[in-house]
C-alpha cells in the first residue's frame, strides 16, 4: 500500500516535493486555493498578456535540472530555455550605465572604464566566491536542525567563510572601495528582501552565481517551470488539485493525520508537506494551541522581508532597446532601503525600480508587436501601516516617471493597453503571505540554518516544511534545496 502524503501549496517548494514524492512511489495529493500552480510563481494573464506574477531570475539553473533528473525527467523536455546574456542594465543616478555579463574579460573591460579603482578588487573576488560557494554549498543543501549539525566537519569549514562579523555591504566594499561597484553586487540582497546593510555576507554567493552561471529565461515566463513540475508529478500518477483550499492541519496529539478543506471533508494522510506561507499558516492553519515554539505570537515577533509594489503593463509595443532585466538604483539608495527594511518603515520618496521587459526575447508572452512589461518597487512590508489607497495614485505615477525618464522611454504611458497593480495588501488579502513580506521571514543570522523552522518541522510528528519560511531560504534555488531536504527526510521517516 502506497503511502498518502499531502502537499498544501502548489508553489515551487510544493510542486519540487510532490515531483520527488511522487517519483518515488508515494501516494501525493497537491492541494492549491489558486486557479492554476505556481503560487507567487504563477503565471498572470490580462487578455492575451503573460506576465510572471512573482520571480523572473532564474539563476542556477544546473540545481533545477538535477531536480528533473532525480525523477527521471529532462527540463529542457518541458520548458524552452534561453540564457540572458548581459544580465542586467544596472542605471545610476548620474546617468552611468553597467550592463555586466558572464564573460570575465568583456567585465573587466567595462569596470576599467567605470571604477578602475577596482580592478584588483574584481579580481580578487572572481578568486575567493569561487571557493566560498564550494564549502557553504552543503551547508544550504541538507537539514540544519541543531548544534549538532553545526558541528559536522562540512559546518566546520564553511563557518570561516560566513565571515559572520561583517554585513554584505561591508564584505564587498573590502573588495570593490567604491559604492556604485559595491551595489552591482549587492543588489542581489533584494532577492531575500533585506538590506545589504543588514544581509549577512554569506549572500554574496547571489551575485557570483549570476556572474558564474548566469541567468535564464524560460519561454513564456518561468512560471512554465511550476506547469512543467506539475505535468511531472501527474505523470507519475499524483494528483495536483487547484481551486481546493485547506481549512485546517488535522493533529492527533503531536501528530498531524491529514487536511480539512474549505468543503469540511478530511483527507487523511500518512504525512505533511507545507509549502503555504509559514508565519501566515501558523496564524490560519493550526488548531489553536497547538504550537508553542512558533505559536502566533512568537512568530510575529520575527523579522519579515520587505514587500512589492508590482506594475503589469500591457503594451502595443515593444521598446526593443530596453535590455531583459533593468535595475534603476534611488539618488540615496542607503537611505532608500532603510525605508523599506529598517526600523521606521516608511514609502521611500526615493525608490529602486526593478523592470522586467522579456518581449524583447520572448514573442509568445503578448500579441505579435505588443509586449508585457513589468514593474516592481520593493516597499514596506504592512507593519508599515501605509494605507495603499490613499497613496497608490501619487506612487505609481512617481514610478512610472522614473521609468520613463531612467528607460528613455517617455512615451510609455500612451502605449498602455491593460493593466493591473499589486500591493503588499494585496499580497497579504490575496495571496496568504504573512504581513505582504513576499520574501517570507527575514534572513539575518539569527533566523537562518537551525534558528529558521526545520524542514521536518519540530514541533509536530510527520510535518514537513517547504518554501522560503524554511531552511535554506527564500529565492527559487534554495526552494528547490528546502523540498530535496524535506522529502529526504520524510523517505527516511516513513521507511
Amino acid at each position: 500500500m502506497k503511502k498518502k502524503i499531502a502537499i498544501i501549496g502548489a508553489g515551487p517548494g510544493g510542486l519540487s516535493a510532490g515531483m520527488l514524492l511522487s517519483s518515488r512511489g508515494f501516494d501525493v495529493t497537491v492541494f492549491e486555493k489558486g486557479d492554476d500552480v505556481g503560487g507567487r510563481s504563477a503565471r498572470l494573464s490580462l487578455g492575451e498578456y503573460h506576465f510572471d506574477t512573482g520571480p523572473t531570475f532564474l539563476i542556477m539553473k544546473s540545481l533545477l535540472d538535477e531536480l528533473f533528473s532525480q525523477c527521471g525527467k529532462r527540463a529542457e523536455d518541458y520548458c524552452s530555455f534561453s540564457k540572458v546574456e548581459p544580465l542586467y542594465q544596472l542605471i545610476y543616478p548620474d546617468g552611468k550605465v553597467f550592463y555586466p555579463g558572464t564573460d570575465y574579460d568583456d567585465l573587466v573591460e567595462k569596470v576599467a572604464k567605470l571604477w578602475p579603482q577596482s580592478l584588483q578588487g574584481l579580481a580578487d573576488y572572481y578568486r575567493a566566491e569561487p571557493k566560498k560557494f564550494e564549502v557553504i554549498r552543503p551547508l544550504l543543501s541538507r537539514p540544519v536542525a541543531g548544534l549538532g549539525d553545526l558541528v559536522k566537519l562540512d559546518a566546520v569549514r564553511a563557518i570561516r567563510h560566513l565571515h559572520l562579523d561583517k554585513p554584505l555591504y561591508e564584505y564587498l566594499y573590502n573588495y570593490f572601495k567604491n559604492d556604485e561597484m559595491v551595489y552591482a553586487f549587492a543588489f542581489q540582497a533584494k532577492y531575500i528582501g533585506m538590506s545589504p546593510w543588514d544581509a549577512p555576507s554569506l549572500f554574496s554567493i547571489l551575485s557570483w552565481l549570476e556572474h558564474s552561471e548566469g541567468l535564464y529565461h524560460v519561454q513564456g515566463g518561468l512560471n512554465q517551470i511550476s506547469s512543467a513540475m506539475k505535468q511531472v508529478i501527474e505523470s507519475h500518477g499524483g494528483t495536483v488539485q487547484t481551486r481546493t483550499p485547506v481549512k485546517k492541519i488535522v493533529v492527533d496529539g503531536k501528530r498531524t493525520t491529514g487536511v480539512q478543506l474549505d468543503d469540511g471533508s478530511i483527507c487523511h494522510a500518512d504525512a505533511l508537506v507545507l509549502n503555504a506561507d509559514f508565519a501566515w499558516s501558523v496564524h490560519h492553519l493550526f488548531p489553536a494551541g497547538v504550537l508553542k515554539k512558533w505559536s502566533p505570537k512568537k512568530t510575529a515577533s520575527k523579522s519579515f522581508s520587505c514587500s512589492a509594489l508590482m506594475l503589469y503593463l500591457g503594451l502595443d509595443t515593444i521598446f526593443s532597446k530596453l535590455p531583459h532585466h533593468n535595475i534603476i538604483f534611488s539618488e540615496d539608495y542607503r537611505s532608500y532601503v532603510l525605508d523599506i527594511t529598517g526600523k521606521n518603515l516608511q514609502l521611500p520618496s526615493d525608490p529602486s525600480i526593478y523592470v522586467h521587459n522579456p518581449s524583447v526575447m520572448d514573442a509568445t508572452l503578448a500579441p505579435t508587436g505588443h509586449s508585457s512589461l513589468y514593474i516592481l518597487a520593493p516597499v514596506p512590508n504592512n507593519r508599515a501601516g501605509i494605507v495603499w489607497p490613499d497613496v497608490l495614485p501619487s506612487f505609481k505615477k512617481q514610478i512610472i516617471e522614473l521609468v520613463k525618464n531612467k528607460c528613455n522611454i517617455q512615451e510609455l504611458e500612451s502605449h498602455v493597453r491593460v493593466e493591473k497593480v499589486i500591493t503588499p495588501e494585496d499580497w497579504a488579502n490575496d495571496y496568504n503571505v504573512y504581513e505582504g513580506a513576499i520574501f517570507n521571514m527575514g534572513h539575518q543570522f539569527s533566523q537562518m540554518l537551525m534558528f529558521r523552522p526545520h524542514n521536518r518541522f519540530e514541533e509536530l510528528q510527520r510535518l514537513y516544511l517547504v518554501g522560503g519560511g524554511t531552511h535554506p531560504g527564500s529565492g527559487l534555488p534554495t526552494i528547490y534545496e528546502s523540498a530535496r531536504i524535506s522529502c529526504e527526510l520524510l523517505e527516511k521517516d516513513l521507511s
